[in-house]
């Protein structure tokens, strides 16, 4: 580490307030504020905002600016100056008595401020240490009380302000929705951020940004004698020390302000430092200056002492707009949920955590707003630095910003009431001269808030799978189905697919999965259904999901014309005599009751009802179909099948089930070709691939499924049908009973009540 050269000036008065921010996106302003100013020019600039106000009217409490430093750190020599612009006989002239304010001024301490040294950080940033102190010595009970001797004059809540737009071409992040600016360097350690003063300052240097940074001093909760129920808030009034503390004859209190500046910073930062303090009126008169009564926490300051980021829990990424960071959110603010009252121990009015306003303008256009403090809420304590409250709050790319660092702002808004204590037509006062009337210098502070800044990164997120929906044909007829599969360009650029989907019709919004698998093979969607009579289109869709930490998907589509096709062939359902047959012989075929009917083995009283007993009745006799002509088959139907529906009306079958053998033969045929067999197994009719002739082997006696029970039905399973290549071919349907086998048993009939032969996808 190098070391640096520092120069010690001595300084009259010290007040601390304000905050800043870097990131991207900054915006170069012009940067013409004065760098060197006079006394007269920051004769009425050291505003006093009035927080507390007696019933008489006496201002009792506040938030004062004490003086001003022209600061200047070369960012080359590492060396520092900081010069007061304000001497101590203008502040004599100064006509606004409140407590310390004037105290301050009439004796400037001659050390009260110093420049601790300069250096740099691990990461090459320059680090400015300042120190302060209370600027008198604690008075001592055993003398009189005087001006000079006297115990009333503690502060609280020190807060060292760095105001600069900074360096040459700095420029500042704006955040529209919170309506502020931050300059385009960074305090990258500051305590927070305030403006209430800023408009004041910039008479005295005029910056484009409208908060600056801070550091809080003298924040020590785990010492000295802070006792909120004792009767004056300190165990030892003649010397409190802790809590927020900055009481009378402190040490010097040393902060490190660690600097960031863009790469293309010149030499030279130069800058105004001042402290703010809070105090209150701790004794009334003369006899009162020793023995002080002080309100703690009335006299501290009303918005948190404390505002930035404890953690990010950050998944951001530039390709997913819910990739989302949860920001946990520190504050610090000693008055949160303090009781209202008289009491030294209470507030005149509520002083809490009353909202969470978070801009993140590169990745989201609207700030995220929490009332719900208590939902919020994650631990931690009102007064505690170490561990402060904690508030969670949820961030996402929404506008899906690039890979980068980006700047987020926070705001926290104090439930305590801007206008208390109005004082004529305002609520703070600037710094005014002998024989002025300080209620022609009132102005208005509209809210107690404070704010912090943030920087969070958007990394390279998981990109999303390119995708190629291929089909097989993107024109089918009604009834067929559709290959699909991944096309030639489907792949994921940094991963796997893990996941196909499809989705047969897809809508544009709504994904219903038909079918999927993980393996990328094709897959069938259908049918397609179209009895419209024209065609018709659908959109496919494919849906690819990867195998990232945050998976992405995407979606591409295809469209599919279907058009119309009656994939009937031939049906019949026998309501009456029909004369789609032709029967061998009338004596054991014929249209009866509504059915296709076989007689051979029905009715015979000698053997029973439902028997024939003649071995010869119906020897090879067949009924026939009319010769049935199919058309030009499209591509994707090459199958028939073939479904028959028996009746088994118990009213005409008095003993069921019949059983079916393979005397009962059903047979396509071809015209001027070779019939088909239509065979049964497992009680199912199915084409054979192989072309048998009408004498084709016998299978006399084997049981090949039960009659179903009255109106269900067979329903052949995929055949084959090659000989419908080409159009015009014509086939019958044969139904054959054979009973001369010899065989002298019951065999049941063919009673059919609809047949019906289709083309399959």
């Amino acid at each position: 580490m190098r070391l640096s050269k520092f120069v010690f000036i001595i300084l009259s008065v010290v007040i601390i307030a304000g905050c800043s921010s870097n990131g991207t996106g900054v915006v170069t302003p012009d940067n013409s504020g004065p760098n060197s100013i006079g006394e007269e020019e920051t004769y009425a600039n050291d505003p006093l905002i009035v927080s507390n106000i007696s019933d008489e009217g006496v201002i009792t409490g506040g938030v004062g600016t004490l003086g001003f430093f022209e600061g200047n750190l070369n960012l080359k020599t590492l060396e520092a100056t900081l010069t007061p612009l304000r001497s101590s006989g203008r502040a004599l002239e100064d006509s606004l008595v409140v407590d310390i304010t004037t105290f301050l001024k009439i004796s400037p301490c001659a050390d009260c401020v110093k420049i601790g040294g300069v250096s740099l950080d691990s990461q090459g940033n320059p680090v400015l240490k300042i120190g302060v102190s209370h600027p008198f010595p604690p008075g001592d009970k055993n003398n009189e009380p005087s001006p000079t001797n006297r115990l009333d004059l503690h502060v609280f809540s020190a807060r060292g302000f760095v105001i600069s737009d900074g360096l040459t071409g700095g420029g500042y992040k704006e955040f529209v929705s919170l309506s502020q600016k931050v300059p385009g360097w960074r305090l990258l350690n500051a305590s927070g951020y305030a403006g209430e003063f800023d408009e004041k300052w910039d008479l005295v240097k005029s910056t484009i940004a409208t908060l600056h940074p801070f550091i809080l001093h003298f924040d020590d909760y785990s010492a000295g004698n802070f006792a909120i129920g004792a009767d004056s808030g300190f165990t030892n009034i003649a010397l409190p020390m802790g809590s927020t503390v900055m009481c009378m004859g402190a040490e010097m209190d040393y902060k490190d302000y660690v600097m960031k500046f863009p790469a293309n910073a010149g030499e030279d930062f130069r800058f105004i430092y001042t402290v703010t303090v809070s105090y209150g009126l701790s004794a009334t008169g003369r006899n009162e200056w020793l023995v002080p009564r002080y309100r703690v926490p009335l006299y501290c300051q009303k918005s948190a002492t404390l505002v930035g980021i404890q953690n990010i829990d950050n998944h951001l990424d530039d390709v997913n707009e819910n990739s989302w960071a949860d920001l946990y959110i520190k504050v610090l603010d000693i008055n949160h949920k303090v009781a209202e009252g008289d009491t030294i121990d209470m507030m005149d009015h509520d002083s809490s955590v009353v909202e969470i306003s978070v801009a993140v303008p590169d990745i989201r256009s609207d700030k995220i707003v929490v009332t719900d403090i208590e939902s919020a809420y994650q631990g931690g304590g009102y007064r505690n630095p170490v561990d402060p409250m904690r508030f969670l709050v949820r961030i996402e790319n929404q506008k899906l910003a690039p890979i980068g660092n980006y700047w987020g702002l926070i705001k926290v808004l104090d439930s305590y009431p801007s206008d208390a204590n109005l004082n004529i037509n305002g609520n703070a006062i600037e710094g005014v001269g002998p024989g002025e009337d300080p209620t022609n210098y009132v102005f208005t502070v509209a809210e107690w808030a404070t704010y912090g800044v943030f920087e969070y990164d958007v990394k390279l997120g998981n990109r999303k799978p390119t995708c190629d929906l291929k089909l097989e044909r993107d024109v089918i007829v009604g009834g067929a189905k559709v290959t699909a599969q991944p096309g030639p360009g489907t792949n994921d650029p940094d991963g796997s697919i893990i996941l196909y989907e499809y989705d047969m019709d897809y809508d544009g919004q709504i994904f219903d999965v038909d079918e999927s698998n993980t393996d990328g093979s094709p897959v069938q969607l259908g049918p397609y259904q179209n009895d419209t009579g024209h065609a018709l289109e659908f959109t496919l869709a494919m849906r690819l999901t990867d195998d990232g930490e945050t998976p992405q998907s995407s979606i591409c589509t295809a469209t599919l014309t279907v058009e119309y096709f009656n994939t009937l062939i031939f049906s019949d359902e026998f309501v009456n005599n029909s004369e789609n047959w032709i029967f061998d012989s009338d004596k054991f075929w014929g249209i009866r009751n509504g059915f296709l009917a076989s007689s051979g083995g029905i009715g015979a009283e000698a053997t029973g009802p439902g028997c024939y007993s003649d071995p010869n009745a119906g020897a090879q006799r067949y009924a026939k179909s009319r010769l049935i002509t199919v058309g030009e088959i499209p591509d994707g139907y090459r199958t028939i099948q073939l479904t028959i529906n028996h009746a088994v009306n118990t009213e005409i079958f008095l003993f069921n089930p019949y059983e079916f053998t393979d005397d009962c033969d059903v047979w396509i045929e071809p015209n001027g070709g070779l019939a088909y067999k239509i065979l049964t197994t497992s009680g199912r009719l199915y084409n054979i691939s192989e072309i048998m002739s009408q004498d084709g082997p016998s299978f006399a006696g084997d049981i090949i499924g039960q009659v179903p029970a009255f109106g269900d039905e067979y329903k052949g399973e995929d055949s084959i049908f090659e000989d419908s290549e080409s159009g015009g071919t014509q086939i019958r349907i044969k139904f054959r009973q054979q009973t001369d086998d010899g065989i002298d048993n019951c065999r049941g009939g063919w009673w059919i009540d609809s047949v019906k032969l289709e083309f399959v996808q």
